[in-house]
């Protein structure tokens, strides 16, 4: 997150916004202040004694918990504290996980109001614009009906969100400028935050071995079932779970989808997420995976979801 001086128009919306608190969404592209914003209007709100939470919902470059995460965490005049909880996504663009993040980041907005957050601010992805950009931004609005809307001009003036935005009467809208000295980062060095961000978050982790009683999930595939000796294979007519001595005599093979080297998500049920981490070994003949974890919250592990994203993307070949 950079250093700047805090623009005149930031204070004043800031003043504004902590005279009515409550959910506030922050939309703009990609290297545009959203996250620099957001920890100012947090500080602001400890000054005034305002019990503040961040929802960070940008997957690709999040400061709470590891990328391809939504994660919420309370914020002040110290900074940001550690994750409270994840809702997984396993990719680092949101293009083709708009319901899932949507989803998460309305869950995540009602546990942080549920703990007593007296002001949630939800920073979002750089996605602007097209089909894409325009779904998942006013999804996200109309689902979480937040008491203000941040807009930044400079990336949402030539898409149809502003106007859409600013025409509601669901929430007040301000819209700011972006800072001057703001700088738009590469994509390598993009690439590499995302890294750092990944090794700080697993600095604390260690590895578990799991085995034929967790089901183990990717995407729409399943590795093997809660159930021992149950295993999906690949068959000339798409994949089919395999059940006991039904595999004797039978050519058969798992899904040849990498299952090593992903990002993972250890979850007692869908969505309530106790850690996330990296597998490193998976054995679906014997139904066991290896997986190198960092835990944020208590809780029996029965199900492990995989990323179908090679971690290569995050520059960890």
């Amino acid at each position: 997150m950079m250093a700047l001086r805090v623009p005149e128009d930031w204070r004043a919306v800031a003043e504004r916004i902590l005279d009515a608190p409550g959910v506030v969404v922050v939309l703009g592209g990609t290297d545009s202040g959203k996250s620099t914003f957001c920890a100012y209007l947090g500080k602001r709100a400890a000054e005034r004694d305002l019990k503040a939470a961040l929802v960070d919902a940008d997957v690709g470059q999040s400061q709470v918990g590891p990328p391809g995460c939504i994660g919420w965490a309370w914020i002040g005049q110290e900074g940001m504290g550690r994750e409270q909880d994840l809702w997984f996504v396993g990719d680092f663009s949101p293009v083709r996980y708009l319901a899932e993040c949507v989803v998460g980041t309305f869950r995540l907005v009602m546990s942080a109001l549920a703990r007593g957050a007296q002001l949630v601010i939800v920073d979002t992805t750089g996605l602007v614009r097209g089909r894409e950009g325009l779904q998942l931004k006013m999804a996200k609005l109309q689902c979480l009906r937040p008491r203000h809307v941040i807009a930044f001009r400079r990336d949402l003036a030539a898409t149809a969100i502003m106007p859409l935005v600013t025409m509601s009467s669901d929430w007040q809208t301000h819209v700011v400028e972006v800072p001057p000295e703001v700088r738009i980062r590469s994509r390598e060095e993009r690439r590499a935050y995302r890294l750092g961000l990944l090794q700080s978050y697993l600095a604390e982790a260690t590895e578990e071995e799991f085995g034929p009683e967790i089901l183990v999930t990717q995407a729409e595939k399943v590795l093997w079932l809660a159930a021992k000796g149950s295993m999906a294979v690949d068959t000339p007519h798409g994949g089919e779970v395999l059940q006991g001595d039904q595999a004797a005599g039978r050519e058969i093979r798992p899904f040849p989808t990498p299952w090593e080297r992903r990002l993972c998500s250890l979850e007692e049920e869908y969505g309530r997420c106790l850690g996330v981490g990296i597998t490193t070994e998976v054995d679906p003949w014997r139904s066991r995976i290896r997986v190198r974890w960092r835990r944020h919250r208590e809780g029996k592990v029965r199900l492990i979801r995989v990323s179908d994203v090679p971690l290569d993307l995050l520059g960890m070949e």
